[in-house]
């Protein structure tokens, strides 16, 4: 999967915007359980990227995922994702 990764604790949730046209493209953020992105802890190259993804909601991007992510590895199902609206 060739997905764009802000810094990322080893323990977390993320935010998954992942491309409409290219798949296994996208951008992850970290973000809390409900999908809350702390802006001001993100780099100004990462804070732009969010905003672009969250503008092109629909045009370039899919409704974003919140993944529940482990100590090493993120393992998405159904009972750990959640769609953020």
């Amino acid at each position: 999967m060739n997905i764009s990764h802000a810094n990322i604790p080893s323990s977390h949730f993320e935010v998954r915007f992942e491309s409409l046209f290219s798949d296994g493209r996208g951008l992850v953020f970290p973000c809390d359980e409900e999908g809350q992105v702390d802006i001001n802890a993100l780099s100004e190259r990462h804070r732009s990227n969010y905003f672009f993804a969250r503008a092109m909601l629909g045009r370039e991007y899919a409704t974003p995922r919140v993944i529940s992510c482990g100590q090493s590895t993120c393992q998405p199902s159904s009972q750990r994702e959640q769609v953020v609206g």
